[in-house]
This record gives structure tokens, C-alpha cells and sequence, in this order.
């Protein structure tokens, strides 16, 4: 039987997205944590929703590019040591202030993307959609508070041109401040000017000076305006002042009057006309230079406005802080839309595992009670183990060895008379128990319990497959009934904790007293615990693979309905079996197995106990060997 390679298994298991987001935690030595609807990184752990797998291609794709994003720091940091050279996470630190940390982190981005992207060109799809859709988070968040933050404004648009995106959206007065560091936006893909930290450090302390000059100059101009315009409506109040001593005077003396009174006569007689039309044209031009001035005025205080912010801090939020939180809203609208099952990231952080204590005593009377069902179980074992590494001849070839009963046939024309030797089949399996734990199970070792039934079975089940040398673990597991976690969005709000009774690789002479403390404890959520156990079995080498799940009935608890655990672990056993695990439901008095799995007995007697699980596993294995040899 050939081995299904055990990554692909595992993609099967865990779904496309989840898959990948491993293969690459693994080829770079960080941790990919399916939790809740999260979606967050603190370096060495990629936190991504629960339920990525279910996204619409749309978000599944900015989702990539987040990931493939996160880990390009993570490969970053790593190029830069292995260089000696100082990384990025370390000029950050040394930076002086909020603003040069976001120019250093938009240049980094941008230079470390576009350079994976080079490598990678599967990735470079996703890396823009994240880039361009921070910058769409950006702006719906702008468009509602305003752009009050220069250098996010300013960061997010040297983004977009550098991806080549729409700049539609970025507000007319920042254009000469883009326009102005146009050289190191262009730097910036151009790996022969950015390649290390220290480049996008080097870019980011340019647009820095370029940007304080302009406004320093922005600010002096507008201070200058001022000045100007305080003096000249000072000038025009002096004016007033002036004109208003005259009028006065012409009433203290003759010469006042006569000057005043010609002055008057002159424009009355020689240029009325010219007088009232000039009136007319001041008081147009008047009106005509108050609007300039006016638009002039508001130019005037959004360019000081602009040039402000430009001098000004930076906040430290990262650009792609507003990628996340869409991705944490569409997860969770995706949860509430399917009554997909998402356990709370408390109660992930909060799962356990155990190494329950056990008595060797106890251990060995429980083992008397099952003696006669292990004895067997293992002659049954045998026989399949016999029967499929038994070497068989099979005639009716055109070649091999001659057999000498169809020689007769020759004359006939028949020319199929010679053997071949059909080789045996090693069994070449690995198996996994996974047993209830739940309340309902009973507690302790009372005869009759469903507990007890489970701790007998397990018994059996392991004493025959250590005989038979076939490697397997024994897991138990149950929700104690404390919430952890919140929210209505959420379907596991309770911590699992897993009783491991044998590892893999824990030789069962050493650890087989820990089956005599199988007892009942609180909820069980099933699903999940079924997904654990065959991701855990998926990573053997061995090419079948043999799952028991010993339970009493429906699952429950967790914060959660039983409708809604009832069709998560549907679920997981449609998809464990469909990837090539086979899932075997053993019923503890309890038909409740036959409503969640396809092959399944029911032990109301510990006395058929050998003979259902033989009829149940040999149907499987006995199958597949008649179905190969024909």
C-alpha cells in the first residue's frame, strides 16, 4: 500500500489556507495558531482566524497577503543577522521619534515586499492586495474623522504609488509634499538602491528632511502673509485716521475751506463722471480683490494647517493594523452567516494537556476483568496480519514462472500459462483512541458505568495492538465547566483539557497503569477533540491509519449548543474520513455514535466486546487487501 505523504494529509485536514500558513511557519520557525477571529503577529506567533479556510477569495487573498507579509519581517530579521548586518526591528528602535519609525516602517514594507515578490512571484498578487487594501482601510476611516495625521496620510500614499495604485483618494494639498520625494518613492523598488534596513532607513530620514523644509518653508511664508496683511490693515487704519483730521480741519480755518471746497469743485465739475466710474470700479475691484483674497486666505491656512502636521509627530499604529480588523470583522460575519464552530482564543490559550496518574493495583484487576477479549482480539489480529503477509501465486500471466497445470492449454493458443508471486502486505498501520471524558461517563470504577466500559475497552484495545507491535496513543478529553472566553460570536468559550494516557513513542509497559484512571469529569466537545487526535495521527508514516472514538453519546457543553457541536463534529468526521483516516465510533451503551459516524458498534457486553470490533476493523482492512490484490 503506498504512503500518502503527510503533507498532504495534513493540508486535507486543516484546508488550503490553514495548510500553507504552516508549510511556511515550519520553513521559517514560527508558530501559526489558528485563534478565534484574530489576526496578529508578535514575531515568532502568526495568529490567524479560526475559520480562515471559509473566507470569500477576496478576503482569503488579502488574508495570504497579510501572512505573506508578516512573515517578510520574519525572513527580514533573519537575512539581516545572518549578514551581521543591523536589522530592521533594531534601527526601529534606535529611531528618534514616531514619525521616522512610520517612514522607516512604509519603506520597509514596500522594500521587502517588492523584493519577496522578486523572488516569489506566486506571492506578489497577494502582498499588493494587502498593501492597497490598507490603504482603502486608510481612507474609509479618513473620509469619516478626517485626515488628521500627516504622516499616516503621506505613508499611505507613497504606498499606493509605489504599488502603482489609484491616488484618487489622497487630498489635493499633500500632491507637491508626494511630488517632492518622487526620487525615493522610485528608490524604494529598486533593489540596487533598497535592499537592507539601513536603505529604507537612509529613504525614510530623506523625505523626512525634504518634508520639514518645505513646511518650514510653508510656515514662514504663511508667517510673512500675516505680517503684511496685520501692517496693512494697520496702514488702511492710519489712513481712516488721516482722512478723518482733515475733514476736521476744514471747518477750523479759510484755507481749509477754500482747499477743501476745491477739491471738491475740481471732482464735481471736471471728473464727476470719471469719479463715480472709478467709485464703481474700486468697489468692483474692491469686491473682486476681497474674494481673491478670501480663497487666498483659505489656501493660505490649509497650506499652514498641512505644514503643522508636517512638523509634527507621528502615532505608532501600523498601517496595516486597519487589514486586520476588516479581517477580524469578515471572520467573525462569516462565523455568525455558516453557525461555524470557532473556539474564544482564552479558552485555545487556556487547552491543556495532562498526564493523569494511574495505579498499577487497579490496573492489573481491570486488565483480569478484559483478559479473555484481549486474548481475542489478538488471535483475530493475527489472523489478518497472516493472511495479508502470506505470499500468494497468482497465474494467468504472459510471463514469469512456468505453471505446468496449463501447459495442456498451449496447443489451444492460449499463452497465459505462466505464475507470479504476489508479496505479502505488512499491516503498516498506525492508531489513535480517542475516549469521552465527559460527566455523563460516570465517575469512578463502578461495573456498569459507561467509564468503566471505556476504561475496559481502551484496555483491550491497547494490550492487543502492543502485542501486535502497532504503534499507537490514547488521549482523553473533556471541557471543565468554566468560561473563559466571551461574546456571542464565539462557539467554545470553556478550555479542553486532554488526558494523554500514552504517547506515541512512550513505550505502554512504563505508562499502561495511567488507563486504570479513565473516569467521567465534565463536557465534552467532540469535534474538536477528533480533529486533534487524527492531525496528530496524520503526521505518522504509516500508511493506513486507524482512529477509535470511544463515547457515550451527544456532545455538549463548551458555552455552546448541542445542535451546534452536533454539526461541527459531523463535519470533522465527513472531512477526517474523506482525507483517508479511517473513523471508528465505539458506543458506550449508548447508540448515540450511529447518528456521527458511518462505522460503529455498540458494546452493551463486555463479552462481544472482541468480536464487534473485529467484525468492525476487518471489514476495513480485510477490504482494502481483497480490493488491492484484485
Amino acid at each position: 500500500m503506498a504512503k500518502t505523504p503527510t503533507s498532504k494529509l495534513v493540508q486535507k485536514l486543516q484546508g488550503p489556507f490553514t495548510a500553507i500558513a504552516r508549510a511556511m511557519a515550519q520553513r521559517y520557525d514560527i508558530d501559526i495558531e489558528p485563534s478565534g477571529f484574530e489576526c496578529c503577529t508578535d514575531g515568532r506567533v502568526i495568529k490567524i482566524p479560526f475559520n480562515a479556510d471559509y473566507l470569500g477569495a477576496g478576503a482569503r487573498q488579502v488574508l495570504h497577503g497579510l501572512l505573506d507579509h508578516e512573515v517578510m519581517h520574519i525572513e527580514e530579521e533573519s537575512r539581516h543577522k545572518e549578514a551581521g548586518a543591523k536589522t530592521p526591528l533594531q534601527i526601529m528602535t534606535d529611531c528618534r521619534d514616531n514619525r521616522e519609525k512610520m517612514m522607516l516602517n512604509v519603506f520597509e514594507d514596500i522594500r521587502g515586499e517588492h523584493r519577496k515578490a522578486q523572488r516569489y512571484p506566486g506571492v506578489a498578487d497577494n502582498l499588493r492586495a494587502a498593501a492597497l487594501n490598507s490603504v482603502e482601510q486608510f481612507y474609509k476611516t479618513a473620509a469619516k474623522k478626517g485626515f488628521t495625521n500627516f504622516w499616516h496620510t503621506l505613508g499611505c500614499a507613497i504606498i499606493t504609488q509605489a504599488q502603482g495604485g489609484d491616488l484618487g483618494w489622497m487630498p489635493a494639498e499633500y500632491k507637491p509634499y508626494l511630488d517632492l520625494v518622487a526620487d525615493e518613492v522610485a528608490a524604494s523598488t529598486d533593489q540596487s538602491l533598497c535592499n537592507w534596513g539601513d536603505d529604507s532607513h537612509r529613504l525614510a530620514c530623506e523625505v523626512i528632511r525634504k518634508v520639514g523644509q518645505k513646511a518650514e518653508q510653508d510656515k514662514k511664508e504663511q508667517e510673512e502673509k500675516e505680517s503684511k496683511r496685520g501692517k496693512g490693515e494697520q496702514g488702511e487704519d492710519s489712513e481712516q485716521s488721516s482722512g478723518e483730521g482733515e475733514q476736521d480741519g476744514e471747518g477750523e480755518g479759510d484755507e481749509g475751506e477754500q482747499s477743501g471746497s476745491g477739491q471738491q469743485d475740481g471732482k464735481s465739475e471736471d471728473s464727476s463722471g470719471e469719479g463715480e466710474q472709478d467709485g464703481e470700479g474700486a468697489a468692483d475691484g474692491d469686491s473682486g480683490e476681497g474674494s481673491g483674497e478670501g480663497d487666498d486666505d483659505e489656501t493660505s491656512e490649509a497650506t499652514a494647517a498641512l505644514a503643522e502636521g508636517a512638523l509634527g509627530d507621528s502615532d505608532t499604529s501600523d498601517l496595516m493594523d486597519g487589514v486586520r480588523r476588516e479581517i477580524t470583522l469578515k471572520a467573525a460575519g462569516e462565523a455568525r452567516a455558516s453557525d461555524r464552530y470557532v473556539p474564544h482564543p482564552a479558552a485555545l490559550a487556556a487547552d491543556r494537556w495532562i498526564t493523569p496518574a494511574g495505579s498499577k493495583h487497579q490496573y492489573t484487576m481491570d486488565r483480569a476483568e478484559v483478559q479473555k477479549q484481549i486474548h481475542a482480539l489478538k488471535n483475530k489480529f493475527m489472523n489478518i496480519i497472516r493472511t495479508q503477509s502470506f505470499c500468494r501465486q497468482q497465474g494467468d500471466h504472459e510471463s514469469g514462472d512456468l505453471d505446468f497445470n496449463e501447459l495442456s492449454t498451449v496447443k489451444s493458443g492460449n499463452r497465459r500459462v505462466f505464475t507470479r508471486t504476489a508479496p505479502g502486505r505488512e499491516l503498516d498501520t498506525a492508531v489513535s483512541i480517542l475516549i469521552d471524558l465527559s460527566g455523563s461517563m460516570g465517575q469512578g470504577n463502578q461495573a456498569g458505568q459507561k467509564a468503566y466500559y471505556a476504561k475496559l475497552t481502551a484496555i483491550a484495545l491497547a494490550e492487543t495492538f502492543d502485542m501486535l507491535n502497532i504503534p499507537f496513543e490514547i488521549i482523553g478529553f473533556h471541557t471543565p465547566g468554566r468560561h473563559v472566553g466571551h461574546g456571542e460570536n464565539y462557539t467554545r468559550k470553556d478550555p479542553m483539557e486532554y488526558h494523554l494516557f500514552k504517547g506515541y513513542k512512550e513505550p505502554f509497559r512504563r505508562v499502561k497503569a495511567r488507563l486504570s484512571g479513565i473516569t467521567g469529569h465534565d463536557n465534552n466537545v467532540d469535534g474538536e477533540a477528533v480533529m486533534t487526535a487524527a492531525l496528530r495521527l496524520a503526521a505518522r508514516s504509516e500508511g493506513r491509519k486507524m482512529l477509535f472514538v470511544l463515547s457515550d453519546g451527544q456532545p455538549a457543553g463548551g458555552g455552546a449548543s448541542m445542535a451546534t457541536l452536533a454539526k461541527h463534529l459531523k463535519e470533522v468526521v465527513k472531512k477526517v474520513t474523506a482525507a483517508g483516516i479511517h473513523v471508528f465510533g465505539i458506543g458506550l451503551k449508548s447508540d448515540a455514535v450511529e447518528k456521527f459516524y458511518n462505522e460503529c458498534v455498540v458494546i452493551d457486553d463486555m463479552e462481544a466486546l472482541a468480536a464487534e470490533v473485529y467484525k468492525l476493523v476487518s471489514k476495513k482492512i480485510m477490504g482494502r487487501a481483497q480490493q488491492k490484490a484484485s
